[in-house]
């Protein structure tokens, strides 16, 4: 039987697209902790883009593979319109028989944090974001925590982007973000912090409740202003 090249239980661990890449020469089968540790190495610190995008792809398809298996370990038989969601069949799923355990859907929500983050580029940034909204919004991967980080992290890439057209409509991200109640105790701090750039090319500024965006004594709420 082959022997794994690598041990990611080690902090010291570092995985990458080579060793992942070998592995599979060797026969061995890249676990989501592998995949994890290569993507996170290759975007954040090698800088290789490609690579942590090629792993990206490996690690979406063992995602859907094991999530895949709620709905035959499940043996649904229903009609269209009462379909659970993988959701549903995860909460009612003991976690004993669950398809992958607590810490591995947390390394798969920081993935989509590594790859929000580390874009090269904004529509690399946005692609990702909107691959975990569109993706994972009916399983157990959606998460408020991984949505305001990856949110967060995309506005502050708009922020240092010095791109005209972003920081027009970086605006809109930020009342998202609102609305989402960053912007108030402790996450109204990181998010001042991160859209300062977008705020201040605009003109405004988060009100002192942290729900709305001011402008020279207008309330802007819904693309409404009030006097």
């Amino acid at each position: 039987m082959p022997r794994r090249l690598i041990t990611p239980q080690s902090p010291f661990c570092s995985c990458t697209k080579h060793i992942i890449d070998t592995m599979r020469e060797n026969g061995l089968t890249p676990t989501l902790t592998e995949l994890n540790q290569a993507i996170k190495i290759e975007a954040k610190y090698n800088g290789d883009w490609l690579a942590a995008t090629t792993l990206f792809l490996d690690f979406d398809k063992l995602v859907w593979d094991r999530l895949s298996r709620l709905v035959r370990s499940g043996e649904v038989d229903q009609d269209e319109g009462s379909k659970q969601s993988l959701k549903e069949l995860w909460d009612q799923t003991p976690s004993a028989l669950r398809p992958m355990s607590k810490t591995e859907i947390g390394y798969i929500r920081q993935v989509y944090q590594i790859m929000v983050r580390y874009s090269p580029t904004l529509n690399d940034a946005n692609k990702y974001y909107l691959h975990l909204l569109r993706n994972h919004l009916d399983t157990p991967i959606y998460d408020d925590e991984c949505i305001n980080h990856c949110l967060n992290s995309l506005i502050y890439l708009i922020s240092m982007s010095e791109d005209v057209d972003f920081l027009e409509k970086g605006t809109e991200l930020v009342q998202i973000a609102l609305d989402r109640g960053l912007g108030i105790n402790k996450p109204g701090q990181v998010l001042r912090s991160v859209s300062k750039q977008i705020l201040s090319f605009n003109g405004l500024e988060i009100s002192k409740d942290g729900h709305l965006l001011e402008k020279e004594n207008l309330i802007i709420q819904g693309g409404k202003q009030n006097t």
